[in-house]
């Protein structure tokens, strides 16, 4: 028996409906495709070090000791972070913990215990991006700490060995296996950190989990020419929660940092570091989505969300800034005791409908 040959024709708006379905269901598998890890945050390495290096040629003389520009910002700033500070500060993780994350120049800088040094300031940021890229290589994103890799997303779980071993110095012999920090180790084994890495332009996604349940408490991300920080402030706060909850001492006495409650906690808010020219970069920090913060021992502040809030694009050829300001619309309040009773209130407020402008300042004159 012989079978007829069959065609079968189809129309060609079929065809092309079928060509459409085929090229969406590549570009899914194409999407959730695992990513090559070493890769992905060799290359983030290198790029934070490179945008911390081109920093701190660029800001380099806006921060020195005695710099007009210190001195103008340093006089607003502090009056600024003195109402706004308490009721944005969430706590950060121990020291060690963070030493072991970011290394120990950069979490000076974060924890406000500065050490004295002999390096210019440029010297302290190439210090910081070496460590950073040091770190990233060497203790964090390492094959004994990668957990999973899959639907696009590696995760690394930050083990004690060698996420809390010290980076060796010049001085040390080849070969040197620095002791584990033993309180680093303590903390990790009580809080589980993970770090979730996405493939991200030519940078990465890299989103700090913590506990069990994978609490985000702040995303890093780094382009080529961009280090960012974004930290979304109710998440950030209940993965904080989790780490004070799980420091404290077995034996009930008082440990780690106190849990900090608040009756509002909303928004989201991003730092970051941007290179738009040789020696010439713009640190910035944004209200990606508005704030409403009341901390249950008193105060409240509200901000619209903008984009930037504060600008400053630093260039170290002609030694000049600029200083741009987008503050939306603001609303702080506070307790009024002009007398320093000590009376507890709410009956300051500070409104201000909105401040924008730029203001352009040059060091040597």
């Amino acid at each position: 028996m012989t079978l007829p040959n069959l065609t079968l024709t189809l129309h060609p708006r079929f065809r092309l409906c079928l060509g459409l379905a085929a090229v969406g269901l590549l570009a899914c598998e194409k999407e959730s495709a695992d990513i090559e890890p070493h890769v992905v945050t060799e290359r983030a390495a290198l790029h934070a070090q490179a945008v911390v290096h081109e920093s701190g040629l660029a800001l380099g003389f806006t921060i020195a000791d005695g710099g007009t520009v210190t001195k103008i910002m340093g006089s607003s700033s502090n009056a600024a972070s003195s109402v706004v500070s308490p009721a944005l500060d969430g706590g950060m993780p121990p020291t060690a913990m963070l030493r072991a994350m970011v290394g120990p120049a950069l979490t000076q800088q974060m924890t406000g215990v500065q050490m004295p040094s002999m390096l210019t300031t440029e010297e302290r940021f190439d210090d910081v991006g070496n460590q950073l890229r040091r770190l990233m290589g060497e203790r964090l994103f390492v094959d004994s700490n990668l957990e999973s890799n899959s639907g696009g997303t590696a995760i690394y779980l930050l083990r004690a060995d060698p996420t809390c071993r010290p980076l060796t110095g010049d001085s040390d012999p080849a070969g040197t296996i620095p002791p584990i920090d033993q309180k680093c180790a303590d903390d990790f084994a009580k809080v589980a950190v993970r770090v979730a890495v996405k493939d991200d332009g030519d940078g990465a996604r890299m989103t700090v989990l913590i506990g069990a349940d994978r609490l985000e408490l702040v995303s890093v991300v780094v382009h080529s020419d961009e280090l960012a920080l974004e930290v979304d402030l109710p998440r950030a706060k209940a993965a904080n929660d989790v780490i004070q909850q799980q420091l404290r001492p077995d034996d009930g006495t008082q440990g780690g940092a106190p849990v900090k409650m608040f009756e509002r906690l909303a928004g989201k808010v991003r730092a970051s570091l941007k290179k738009v020219g040789p020696q010439k970069v713009t640190a910035a920090w944004a209200v990606l989505q508005a704030l409403d913060v009341a901390p249950s021992s008193g105060g409240s502040v509200t901000m619209a969300a903008s984009n930037p809030v504060v600008a400053v694009t630093s260039d170290g050829n002609t030694r000049t800034a600029e200083l741009q300001l987008g503050l939306g619309a603001t609303n702080i309040g506070g307790t009024w005791d002009p007398q320093s009773t000590g009376a507890s209130n709410n009956d300051f407020h500070l409104v201000i409908g909105g401040l924008y402008g730029r203001l352009s300042l040059q060091e040597d004159a």
